[in-house]
């Protein structure tokens, strides 16, 4: 019952509109780029048994599926990570956890044990950072100030960072590097 309860509230957070959104940038990128989207091994993203009650792990993890299969950086990037990180939407009331082990993310409900950070936000800021367009230079997110779809998404989520929209606890400090890498694999602006 939880996880139908955390769906539902979740839809009515409009998160679907958002995610078909990307699902659609994704599906357009992907078709427009030539032959080597498939030079990395793509990521098994994997929702627990738990997980696939949680509307939002089920999201998140199809959203991550799609930019990972599309974009032959995020790959690069995903593989990189290692560790775990809690997303609460507080509205939903919903928590699930991603946690990265190289070559696969697993997506779990509710909070795992000693994560490395933990985002506390409404499902919309959450789901916001897919809709943010970052390009990367060193695995540090640039956004371009001549596009204004960049200033306009920038633009909200320092909004949501100064009205405490979103909340970012950094539990270790090699939790920051998987913060940046995390928005940027989530971006279908990458």
């Amino acid at each position: 019952m939880r996880g139908e309860r955390g769906a539902a509230r979740t839809a009515d957070a409009g998160v679907p509109s958002a995610l078909e959104d990307n699902e659609r940038r994704a599906a357009a990128r992907s078709s427009s780029t030539s032959g080597n989207t498939l030079s990395a091994s793509i990521p098994i993203v994997e929702v627990t048994e738990e997980g696939e009650e949680n509307g939002l792990a089920s999201m998140l993890a199809e959203l991550l599926r799609q930019n990972l299969a599309a974009r032959t950086v995020a790959r690069r990037r995903c593989a990189a990570m290692r560790g775990s990180v809690v997303l609460h939407a507080r509205d939903a009331d919903v928590t699930i956890t991603l946690e990265f082990r190289g070559h696969e993310v697993r997506v779990h409900d509710g909070p795992v044990a000693d994560p490395d950070a933990t985002i506390r936000a409404d499902a919309d800021a959450i789901v916001t950072m897919s809709r943010l367009p970052i390009r990367t230079a060193f695995e540090l997110p640039i956004f371009d100030p001549r596009d204004a779809r960049d200033r306009e998404a920038l633009a909200a989520w320092r909004e949501a960072l100064r009205t405490g929209q979103i909340d970012t606890a950094v539990h270790r400090l090699r939790a920051v590097p998987l913060l940046l890498r995390l928005t940027s694999i989530l971006s279908v602006g990458t």
